[in-house]
C-alpha cells in the first residue's frame, strides 16, 4: 500500500434540491456526504497537494490528492470551505470558456433538453437515426447515455450540431434556472487559487475533446485558457487536465502541445492509483459520485480498505 499514490475526482458539491432527472449522474455531490469523505481522507490518510503527488519521491502514508474538473459555482462556494475546514489541499481545473457566463456544459444541456421535453420521442439523425422514447425517468437516463456515448466517440466534434437537433425536435426553446449549472465568476476563481495548498488549473476553454481538433484549435483550446486565467490570477498556471480523460481523449500530439506550453502536471481520468514513477501526464484519478462512482476507502476492525481499483 505504501507506494500507491491517489488522487480523487470531484466535479461539484451541492446544497440544491434537484427537479426531475436533474443531477441524475451524481455529478455533484452532497455537501454532507462530501464532508463525511474529506474528514476520513484528514483522519485516515495524508492529503497532499498534486504537485507532491508528481514529484515528491517521500510522502506520508496513504498520500492523496483532491481534484475538480469543469466550473461549477459551487466548487467554490460549497466544497472549499469544507476543504479548508479540515485544511485538505485541492487542484481545481478550470474550463476559462464558462467563467462569467451562463453557458452550460454540452452534457448538461442534454440533460436539460431531455428532462424537460415537450414531447416523448426523439431521433437521434446522427449516423443510427435511431428513435428514443423518454416517456419514464428510466428512458429519459437512457437516451441521454447513449446520446452522450456516440458523441464522445465520434471523431470529429458534433455536440452543437446534435444538440440543436434534439431541441427542435423536442421543442425546447430556452434553458431553465438551474443552480447547479452555474458557473465559476472570476473573483470566484480567485478564491481558489491560493497556492500552494489550493491552485487552478487549465481544462481548456470551451471543454472540447482535444483529440477531435485540427492542431490550430488543439493550441488555442490550451494557450487561450490559460492566457485568460493567469490574468485572472495574475500568476503563472503550469497545471492542466484532460477533457474527458479517457484513452481515446488524448495522443503524444496532444502531450506534446501541453508541455509546449509550459503544462507540468495534467492527470487523466483514467481510473487507477499512481507511484513514484508515474508520468505527471498520465496520472490516473478515481472518480468519485459520478455514475455511482463509490468513495473507495474505508476502516473496517481498524484495518485500512481499498475497494477493487486496478
Amino acid at each position: 500500500m505504501s507506494n500507491k499514490r491517489f488522487i480523487l475526482l470531484y466535479h461539484g458539491v451541492t446544497r440544491s434540491k434537484s427537479q426531475g432527472i436533474e443531477n441524475f449522474s451524481n455529478k455533484h455531490i452532497c455537501a454532507n456526504e462530501f464532508e463525511k469523505q474529506i474528514k476520513f481522507i484528514r483522519e485516515n490518510m495524508t492529503p497532499v497537494t498534486l504537485r507532491e503527488i508528481a514529484f515528491n519521491k517521500n510522502l506520508g502514508n496513504r498520500p492523496i490528492a483532491i481534484t475538480f474538473d469543469d466550473t461549477f459555482k459551487n466548487v467554490a462556494t460549497v466544497a472549499l470551505p469544507i476543504l479548508k475546514k479540515y485544511e485538505v489541499p485541492a487542484t481545481f481545473f478550470i474550463t476559462s470558456g464558462f467563467i462569467d457566463t451562463d453557458r452550460i456544459f454540452w452534457v448538461d444541456r442534454l440533460e436539460h433538453i431531455i428532462n424537460h421535453a415537450k414531447k416523448s420521442t426523439f431521433i437521434l439523425k446522427h449516423k443510427s437515426n435511431k428513435i428514443f422514447q423518454i416517456n419514464s425517468h428510466n428512458e429519459k437516463i437512457e437516451a441521454i447515455n447513449q446520446v452522450k456515448k456516440i458523441i464522445k466517440s465520434s471523431k470529429e466534434k458534433i455536440h452543437d450540431v446534435v444538440l440543436e437537433d434534439i431541441e427542435q425536435q423536442l421543442g425546447i426553446t430556452n434553458h431553465l434556472f438551474v443552480e447547479n449549472y452555474k458557473n465559476l465568476t472570476s473573483d470566484l476563481v480567485k478564491r481558489l487559487h491560493k497556492p500552494p495548498l489550493y491552485e487552478i488549473g487549465g481544462h481548456t476553454v470551451n471543454h472540447e475533446i482535444l483529440t477531435q481538433l485540427s492542431d490550430f484549435d488543439l493550441k488555442h483550446e490550451i494557450q487561450s485558457c490559460l492566457k485568460q486565467l493567469e490574468f485572472i490570477v495574475n500568476k503563472k498556471i503550469d497545471l492542466f487536465s484532460y477533457p474527458e480523460g479517457q484513452k481515446d481523449h488524448y495522443n503524444n500530439v496532444v502531450i506534446d502541445a501541453i508541455k509546449k506550453e509550459g503544462i507540468k502536471i495534467c492527470p487523466t481520468a483514467l481510473t487507477g492509483f499512481n507511484n513514484v514513477n508515474t508520468s505527471p501526464y498520465e496520472l490516473k484519478r478515481i472518480m468519485v459520485g459520478f455514475m455511482g462512482a463509490e468513495f473507495p476507502f474505508e476502516v473496517i476492525n481498524d484495518k485500512f480498505i481499498v475497494r477493487n481499483i486496478s
